[in-house]
């Protein structure tokens, strides 16, 4: 009780009052047996004292973790501390410490989830000091892992594991290189321990990421590209990144990623680290290699990673495109819960609006358009199939625009796509409405002369109501798309009543009030003197003296006479 007293007050905040205790453990060894305390001559006070202390280091240390879990929060922190001193008093070559290891570790695990911050910045104080005084030693994190990684029934409960990973966090703060390194690959294989990947559990992940940071910290570039520790900390730092944004540690793990392309050999580049593991993280979410994947819900953990895999790591993504490719596919399915594949959608849109993916991705366009695509397309009832629809209209245009769709897929996919997208024209959203025009814009300007007459029939007359809609940007959209329109078909497929009643609908909307509107619908109108010049010459001129102004249509009369 004496030498615990006077360890208690070798941690004092005053600096001789600390002194004056250490004096006193160096007399209290000199009076000592000295059959147990034998000082070579010139011995120093701290030797004298680290014999005594050790010679009753486990009644004292048994003490102390009695009263780490005492009622007051003051003598919580007060045995702490003293623990705190007491490692610092032990030896090198003393095996006290180390035949006591387990039972230091696990009061620590328990007394860093502490309420009271102060309790818990002196247990990670203590157990940054026992990485320190081990050494060279990885006996610390030996003991520590199994409680980490599921090998310990009943240790894998969020609380127990957020207290053995913030005690790991402190060890490694304290311990030498060549200790962790030693226990490198078991470190980082509990780190990616589905049963902290995949929690939901705040806390859970904070203390994953900050041990992630510190054994990053300290590994350096032990570790090259390819190895089974790199792949098992990229894969944390995947899941970390997929988490819930309101737990605020994509910007901690988006570091942590850039670490370890430092630590690996790969110069800071993240795409060069993703370029090499990627394939080996896509088979790790899967669970296993080539395994067909479904993720039941948008929030689950491991549909989260993949959005976060696909995202951070950039043209790699689309180099490996073949590998996800079935991923995609398998989640859109229409049978599938909507959740999940409103997630796989946008996510498909945001990679593949990223020119530098989207170029690694022409040979999968016909089967993104058709099987991935265009069935989430399809008209169905109800708020959530509204929203879906919408993501994949985006999704269509952004591969339509992407210059990666050839003539010959184009020409595969306009029967399936064409009367997709003349339904959608009518979608109570407006944005919905004007990427359809505008990818059918693109459909036609890409398949020049090339529609027959029964698209060309069954098309115009929605096309045309999109002048009138309530939304200018429809209106502009279904603009430019008539323009191409006229010259998707040979001539003779929009002659007689479909090109009477296409220019006097033109021609009442060269009226109206926005200029803008009337100069587009005459570039409209001037495609279509190409296709019957004698009767858009009628039209204009029968109409012109209904018009506000007259230049438009006389323009249009003298095009027409060239």
């Amino acid at each position: 009780t004496l030498i615990s007293f006077l360890l208690s007050i070798c941690c004092d905040e005053v600096a001789d009052v600390a002194g004056v205790a250490r004096a006193e453990l160096a007399s209290l060894a000199q009076v000592g047996d000295e059959s147990v305390f034998k000082f070579a001559e010139g011995a120093t006070d701290q030797e004298k004292a680290t014999r005594l202390v050790a010679a009753y280091f486990e009644k004292i240390l048994l003490l102390l973790v009695a009263d780490a879990s005492h009622w007051t929060s003051g003598q919580r922190e007060k045995s702490l501390n003293t623990m705190t001193t007491l490692i610092e008093y032990t030896d090198a070559g003393d095996t006290s410490l180390f035949s006591n290891l387990e039972v230091v570790v696990a009061c620590l695990s328990s007394a860093i989830g502490d309420d009271e911050e102060a309790v818990s910045k002196s247990t990670e104080r203590c157990a940054t000091t026992l990485g320190s005084k081990l050494g060279k030693s990885s006996a610390a994190l030996e003991i520590l892992l199994p409680r980490i990684d599921g090998s310990i029934s009943g240790m894998n409960t969020p609380e127990k594991l957020v207290g053995s990973l913030l005690i790991l966090s402190a060890i490694l703060n304290g311990s030498e290189t060549q200790s962790v390194v030693a226990v490198a690959g078991k470190i980082s294989s509990a780190l990616a321990s589905a049963s902290i990947l995949e929690s939901p559990d705040r806390y859970l992940l904070e203390a994953l990421l900050a041990a992630l940071q510190s054994f990053t910290s300290k590994i350096s570039s032990q570790y090259p590209q390819g190895t089974d520790v790199t792949l098992n900390l990229l894969l944390s730092c995947v899941y970390l990144l997929g988490a819930d944004v309101n737990f605020d540690l994509r910007d901690g793990a988006r570091e942590a990623v850039e670490e370890i392309a430092g630590c690996c050999g790969c110069g800071g580049d993240i795409g060069r680290l993703f370029d090499g593991e990627f394939v080996r993280l896509v088979d790790r979410l899967r669970g296993e290699p080539e395994h067909t994947v479904v993720w039941s819900n948008g929030s689950d953990p491991n549909l989260r990673a993949f959005d976060a895999l696909m995202r951070i790591s950039g043209e790699a993504g689309g180099k490996h495109f073949a590998s996800v490719i079935d991923i995609f596919e398998s989640h859109m399915n229409v049978e599938n819960e909507p959740d999940s594949r409103l997630v796989m959608m946008a996510l498909l849109e945001s990679v593949l609006n990223d020119k530098k993916v989207a170029k690694y991705v022409k040979g999968f366009t016909s089967k993104l358009i058709n099987d991935v695509v265009a069935p989430n397309i399809v008209w169905r009832a109800g708020g959530v199939a509204s929203t879906i629809r919408k993501v994949s209209i985006a999704c269509l245009f952004t591969i339509l625009k992407s210059d990666t769709v050839d003539t010959q897929t184009l020409f595969m996919a306009a029967p399936k796509l064409l009367p997709i997208l003349k339904t959608n024209l009518g979608d109570y959203d407006a944005s919905s409405r004007q990427l359809c025009c505008l990818s059918l814009g693109i459909i036609f300007a890409g398949l020049p002369g090339g529609l027959g007459m029964e698209p060309v029939h069954h098309l115009y007359p929605d096309l045309l109501k999109c002048l009138d809609d309530s939304s200018d940007d429809v209106r502009f959209a279904a603009c430019g798309t008539l323009k191409v329109f006229l010259k998707s078909a040979p001539a003779e497929h929009f002659k007689g009543t479909l090109m009477d009643y296409l220019c006097d609908q033109l021609l009442i909307h060269m009226d109206d009030p926005d200029p803008v509107i009337q100069r587009s619908v005459f570039d409209i109108l001037a495609v279509a003197v190409e296709v019957d010049r004698a009767v858009v010459k009628k039209k204009a001129t029968s109409t012109r003296n209904s018009h506000r102004d007259v230049r438009l249509c006389d323009a249009l009369i003298k095009l027409c006479g060239e």
